[in-house]
C-alpha cells in the first residue's frame, strides 16, 4: 500500500513527461527558404477556443498587430478598464509592445486598433455575453457589461497563438485570425472549489485558481474555507479558531481515514489560515476578473476544528476533549443546536466574516451531520419536542433555518450541500447536488435554485485515468472521473420540466484537499478536467462534441506548457483490453486511450517503445504470455506514461462463462468474459476485470469446447472490507466430461478477519492432470458483512477478476 507521501512522489517524478503536440508545424515557426528565424514571422494562432463560443464564423484574413496597434475603450467604465487593463498587462509582457489603454468615446472602426466598447444588446447578449469581430482592418469587442467585455477579450486572448504565453518567445508583430464570433454562457454559475482545510495551500495559489478560472470564462470560486482538520479563516472576535483550529498533528505519512488523534505531549505543528487582509486581497483579485468568492463554513458537521477551539458549542456529555485532525466523519463533528451558545457563536462569527466576501451566496456545508451526540444531548431532546419536530433530521432542518435568517440578515443567500434537504428545505436556501442528481432534482422541483456537482462528474480529486498509471491514492483509489465523463455532464437532468430547469444555476468542479498537499498537486488534479468544465457550464449541449473538444484542448495545452503547468496527462494513457479471437487458443490485443485518436506505439518483447516501435492499428491475435508496452507518440516525443501489461494465455482464455447468480450491473463489471480475458485486476474497484457479486456466490461454469488435460484452477479475489468486498469463505472447485455430472476435484477455504487495508488473493486448487471439457467454480461470499464491520449485515460484495485454467 503507498502512503500519502508517495503519492507526492509520484505526481512529482510524472511531471517529467511533458507533452509536447503537434511539433511539426504549428510550433516551429522558421522560414527555411527565407533563413528567417522565427523570432522575425508572425505566427497566426489556429482557432482552437475553450469554451466553444454559441457562435463562430471564420473569414479570410488576418489582423496584425504591432507595436503602433492602438487599444481603445470605448465606454466610461471603470470595471470595464481595469479588466482591460489586466489582460493587457499580460499581454505586455509577452509581446513586449509598449501597450497602453486609450479612452475614446467616439472611436468607431478605427484602424489598426482594438475597440472595446460596452453598446451591446444586452438582451440578445445577456450579462456576460459578448461580441467579437476580427477583420484586417481592425478588432472590436462589444458587450452590455463590463463582465461580456473581459470575458471577450479572454476568446482574443486565445487567438493568439500559444507562444504569446512563451517568455522566451520573441516576434516583431502577431497576427489574429479573422473571426466573427457571438457568444454567451448556458449557466450562471460556472467555477470550481478547493478544499484548503484538509491540506493548507498557500495564499499564492488562491490567486493562481482564478486565473485558470479567469481564462476559460468561468466565474465563482467556491473556498472551502473549514472542516473537521482546519480552520483557515482568520476571526479577530474567536483567535482560539486559529490558534487551535488552524493546526494539527502533521500524519502526512499515514493513511488518510486511519490517521489517530492528537495525543498528550503531541505538538500541532501542521497548518495555517488566511488572515483577513488575504481574504481581502483574494476577493478583490476575483472581482477585478469577474469572479465571485463563495465562502463555506460547514456547519452542523464537519466542526472538528470548530469545536477543538469553542468546546462549549458540542453537545454535553458527549465526550471529549477534541483535537484537529483526525480522519472521516465521525461523532465530536457536529454542532449542539440545543444551546442557544450555539446560534450566538454563529452570529457573533457570521457578522464578522460576512462583511468579507461582498457576493450573494454563503455555503453552510450541511453535509454528513453525525446525529448521534444529538440522540443523546438532553438539550437536543428538549429542542425536539419544545419546537414539535419529528427527529433528529427535522432538527437538523431547524438548525439550517435560523442559521438561514442569520445569513439572510446580511443580505446574502444560503447554498448547501444536498443534506440540507433531510427534514426540510430551508426557506430560501440553494442547494447543491454531489450525491448524484437526487437532491438537485427535488429541490429544483420545489422552486430551489441548485448547483449541480454529482461526485461522478464533477468530484477532480478522484483518480482521471488507468489506475496503474496515476499518482497512488490509498484511499480513493477506487473510484474515477475521467477527462471525457466530466466532459460528458449535462447539469440539467432529464426529469426537470423547462420550467424547473430554470432553477439549474450551473455547475463547478470539487477538488477535496485529503491527498492535494501542494500546488503541483492541485495542478496536476484540476488541469485539464477544469477545462471540460468550463465548457460544460459555457456551451449549449448540442455544441459539444469530445472528438472536437480533445482536438481544441490539445491547442490549448500547448499554452499551459508554454506557462510552465504541469497537469495530468491521463487521457493518452494506453489502456490494454482483450476481445474474443476466432482461432481456438488466441485472444486479440486492444489498445486504446480516452483521446481516442492519438497514435499508439507498443512493443510485445519487453522493450520500452519509441517512435520508431510497432504503430497500433488494429486489434491483433496473441497465443502466448508476452509483455506488452504501449505509448503514444508524436514524432519522437511520448505523450503520457507507458502502459506495461501481460495478457496471461490459459486454457480458457477467452472463453465465456456461464453464471449461476448474475453478477452486479451497478458495481465493478457484469460481462462474464471478463473472468477469462487474460487479464488481472488492480486493487482499484473501478477496474474493469473486477466482476462483483452481491449478497451470492460466484458459481461459474466453464466449457472448454473440447476435452483438455487440465490440473490447476485459480480465481483471483479482492479484498476492501471498507467498501464491504470479502475474500470468498470458500473456492470448490468441480469438473465435468459432459457438462452434467460434476466431481470435486479441491477445496480452498478462508478465515474471514477484519482487516483495514485493500489486498488481492489468489485462491488456487491443484489436482493430478485429468480430461475435462466442461469446468464449475464455486466461490462462497460470506453473504452479510460481520458484526465487527462498519456496514454490519449489509449484503457483502465478492469481487473476482480472472478464472486461470491451466
Amino acid at each position: 500500500m503507498k502512503k500519502p507521501n508517495e503519492y507526492k512522489l509520484r505526481v512529482k517524478m510524472g511531471y517529467f513527461v511533458v507533452l509536447f503536440f503537434m511539433i511539426a508545424g504549428s510550433i516551429s515557426c522558421t522560414n527555411t527558404k527565407s533563413g528567417l528565424s522565427h523570432s522575425k514571422v508572425n505566427v497566426v494562432a489556429e482557432i482552437r477556443l475553450i469554451p466553444q463560443p454559441l457562435t463562430k464564423e471564420i473569414t479570410k484574413g488576418t489582423f496584425d498587430i504591432v507595436p503602433t496597434t492602438r487599444w481603445i475603450l470605448a465606454s466610461d467604465n471603470a470595471a470595464a478598464q481595469r479588466g482591460i487593463e489586466i489582460v493587457l498587462e499580460e499581454f505586455q509582457k509577452a509581446t513586449r509592445f509598449p501597450l497602453k489603454l486609450e479612452k475614446d468615446l467616439t472611436a468607431g472602426k478605427v484602424k489598426n486598433a482594438l475597440v472595446f466598447n460596452l453598446n451591446g444588446d444586452k438582451e440578445k447578449l445577456g450579462k456576460e455575453g459578448y461580441t467579437l469581430s476580427v477583420t484586417p482592418g481592425n478588432v472590436s469587442i462589444s458587450a452590455a457589461t463590463p463582465a461580456g467585455v473581459f470575458y471577450g477579450l479572454q476568446t482574443l486572448r486565445q487567438l493568439f497563438p500559444p507562444e504569446l504565453e512563451d517568455n522566451s518567445f520573441k516576434a516583431n508583430g502577431w497576427s489574429l485570425p479573422c473571426v466573427e464570433i457571438t457568444d454567451k454562457p448556458r449557466f450562471v454559475w460556472r467555477g470550481d472549489m478547493l478544499d484548503v482545510s484538509r491540506h493548507f495551500l498557500p495564499f499564492e495559489f488562491m490567486k493562481k485558481n482564478i486565473d485558470y478560472l479567469a481564462r476559460y470564462k468561468m466565474n465563482t470560486f467556491h473556498w472551502h474555507l473549514t472542516d473537521d482538520q482546519g480552520w483557515r479563516i482568520e476571526s479577530k472576535k474567536y483567535p482560539r479558531l486559529t490558534e487551535i483550529g488552524a493546526w494539527r498533528v502533521d500524519h502526512n505519512d499515514q493513511l488518510w481515514w486511519v490517521r489517530q488523534p492528537q495525543k498528550p505531549g503531541e505538538k500541532a505543528t501542521y497548518g495555517g489560515y488566511y488572515t483577513q487582509d488575504e481574504i481581502r486581497e483574494v476577493v478583490k483579485y476575483a472581482a477585478e476578473r469577474f469572479i465571485t468568492v463563495v465562502p463555506e463554513i460547514d456547519m452542523p458537521g464537519h466542526s472538528r476544528a470548530t469545536i477543538a477551539s469553542i468546546p462549549e458549542i458540542f453537545c454535553d456529555g458527549s465526550g471529549g476533549p477534541f483535537t484537529v485532525g483526525t480522519g472521516g466523519v465521525r461523532s465530536g463533528n457536529t454542532l449542539c443546536p440545543g444551546k442557544e451558545e450555539t446560534f450566538k457563536f454563529i452570529e457573533t462569527l457570521l457578522t464578522e466574516v460576512l462583511p468579507l466576501f461582498p457576493g450573494d451566496y454563503f455555503d453552510i456545508g450541511g453535509d454528513e451531520a453525525n446525529k448521534s451526540s444529538w440522540m443523546k444531548c438532553p438539550r437536543c431532546q428538549a429542542r425536539i419536542k419544545s419546537e414539535g419536530l419529528k427527529d433528529e433530521h427535522e432538527l437538523q432542518s431547524y438548525f439550517i433555518g435560523r442559521v438561514e435568517k442569520i445569513v439572510n440578515s446580511h443580505g446574502k443567500k444560503l447554498i448547501g450541500w444536498d443534506e440540507i434537504l433531510e427534514g426540510g428545505l430551508a426557506p430560501n436556501a440553494a442547494v447543491m447536488s454531489w450525491r448524484g442528481e437526487r437532491g438537485g432534482i427535488m429541490a429544483a422541483k420545489m422552486g430551489h435554485d441548485v448547483v449541480m456537482t454529482p461526485m461522478d462528474y464533477c468530484y477532480i480529486n478522484l483518480l482521471q485515468g488507468i489506475p496503474a498509471l496515476e499518482p497512488p491514492v490509498p484511499d480513493l483509489g477506487t473510484s474515477q472521473a475521467r477527462l471525457s465523463t466530466v466532459y460528458s455532464y449535462d447539469p440539467v437532468p432529464a426529469e426537470l420540466t423547462e420550467e424547473e430547469a430554470k432553477h439549474v444555476l450551473g455547475t463547478q468542479g470539487n477538488l477535496w484537499g485529503e491527498f492535494v498537499l501542494n500546488e503541483a498537486d492541485a495542478n496536476y488534479m484540476l488541469l485539464p478536467r477544469l477545462l471540460a468544465i468550463a465548457e460544460v457550464g459555457w456551451t449549449p449541449k448540442n455544441n459539444r462534441i469530445w472528438d472536437d473538444f480533445v482536438v481544441r484542448l490539445e491547442y490549448n495545452l500547448k499554452r499551459l506548457n508554454n506557462l510552465g503547468i504541469k497537469y495530468a496527462p491521463s487521457m493518452y494513457n494506453v489502456e490494454v483490453s482483450t476481445q474474443m479471437s476466432e482461432k481456438e487458443g488466441f485472444v486479440k490485443l486492444a489498445l486504446s486511450t480516452e483521446h481516442g485518436k492519438a497514435p499508439i506505439r507498443y512493443s510485445l518483447d519487453g522493450s520500452d517503445p519509441n517512435e520508431n516501435s510497432e504503430l497500433y492499428k488494429n486489434p491483433f491475435d496473441i497465443d502466448r504470455t508476452v509483455m506488452i508496452k504501449a505509448a503514444v507518440f508524436r514524432g519522437p516525443s511520448k505523450i503520457g506514461r507507458t502502459t506495461e501489461k501481460s495478457p496471461l494465455i490459459h486454457k480458457a482464455a477467452g472463453i465465456t462463462p456461464v453464471f449461476s447468480h448474475p453478477a452486479s450491473k451497478e458495481l465493478g463489471n457484469a460481462e462474464a468474459r471478463s473472468l477469462t480475458d487474460c487479464l488481472r485486476g488492480t486493487l482499484s474497484r473501478n477496474s474493469k476485470e473486477w466482476v462483483a457479486f452481491e449478497g451470492v456466490d460466484m458459481i461459474a461454469t466453464l466449457d472448454l469446447r473440447t476435452q483438455k488435460s487440465v490440473s490447476s484452477i485459480l480465481v483471483g479475489c479482492m479484498e476492501r472490507q471498507s467498501q464491504r468486498i470479502f475474500w470468498p469463505q470458500k473456492v470448490d472447485v468441480l469438473g465435468s466430461v459432459d457438462g452434467t455430472d460434476f466431481r470435486l476435484l479441491g477445496s480452498v477455504s478462508n478465515t474471514v478477519e477484519n482487516r483495514r487495508e485493500s489486498r488481492a488473493k489468489d485462491f488456487k486448487v491443484s489436482f493430478p492432470a485429468s480430461e475435462f471439457r466442461f469446468i464449475r467454480i464455486q466461490a462462497a461470499n460470506v453473504g452479510a458483512c460481520p458484526a465487527w464491520s462498519a456496514d454490519a449485515g449489509k449484503k457483502a460484495l465478492l469481487y473476482a477478476d480472472e478464472i486461470i485454467v491451466e
